[in-house]
């Protein structure tokens, strides 16, 4: 059993082969497997002009290889052209850029939901009683000195949980679904996010939350965001080379 690409790169110079083989690592799970297929083919016939141009020997290939570049370089350049495709994209994706529109998805998403349960707490506070499963008694027990009531209301641990857990999760999801340099993607959609905060921070005065929401974002989901969306990329990357060997070593003619 051949993989397609081992017959695209039949009869081929074996460094060739192997650039084409990590250009395939590269593209693969990222472009569609016909995409992919179109892509290598095209390279291979190019390569195999320039080394037929350079005069067909054996330093025809590497000087082929070297003016063609790094398979990592040309794979990035085949991934952006066929992610920002127009074709393929959705009318607010056009306009804003894919990567931005899932960026904004996400983390506009849980902005928004943050500032809705702000103004609910702000303008609709709950007045039930805290109620602890232990009488004051028994707790005075273990701690003679008064402490301050926890709150463990839903609305408590969303208005903080979505601040704290927000930029990690959201931002190795988003590195996971935009192939390349999702991190500039989380910047250009979060400093908007940030300025619209500081806004609605000071229309809530003389209520400061809106506020320090604003410079949590800006000085924690920021680089949080930005540095998790590039970790889960580079793992997403390294994954998809590994699996494409394995699943070309597991090809090959036994």
């Amino acid at each position: 059993m051949e993989s397609d690409l081992d017959v695209q790169t039949e009869a081929l110079d074996p460094r060739i082969e192997a650039y084409l083989e990590e250009l395939h690592s590269r593209l693969w799970k990222v472009v569609p497997e016909a995409e992919e297929s179109r892509l290598l083919e095209e390279t291979a016939d190019h390569l195999d002009m320039i080394v037929e141009e350079f005069g067909g020997d054996v330093e025809s290939v590497e000087l082929a290889l070297n003016e063609f570049g790094s398979p990592g370089t040309l794979a990035d350049q085949y991934i952006e052209t066929w992610y920002n495709k127009p074709s393929r994209l959705s009318w607010l994706e056009r306009k804003l850029g894919p990567g931005n529109v899932c960026v904004l998805a996400l983390f506009g998403l849980a902005d928004l939901a943050y500032w809705a349960i702000l103004q609910f707490r702000v303008f609709l506070p709950a007045n039930a009683a805290i109620r602890l499963p232990w009488s004051p008694a028994e707790i005075r027990q273990y701690f003679p000195e008064p402490l301050p009531f926890p709150d463990f209301s839903v609305q408590f641990l969303l208005m903080t949980g979505i601040p704290l857990l927000a930029p990690p999760i959201l931002g190795w999801i988003v590195g996971r679904k935009i192939p390349l340099r999702p991190q500039f993607h989380v910047y250009s959609v979060m400093m908007p996010l940030i300025i619209f905060s500081f806004i609605l921070g000071i229309l809530l005065l003389p209520v400061t939350d809106g506020l320090m929401f604003a410079i949590v974002q800006a000085v924690y989901w920021l680089p949080i965001g930005c540095g998790a969306a590039a970790l889960s990329s580079r793992f997403a990357a390294r994954e998809r080379r590994k699996q494409a060997a394995l699943r070309d070593a597991w090809s090959l003619p036994q």
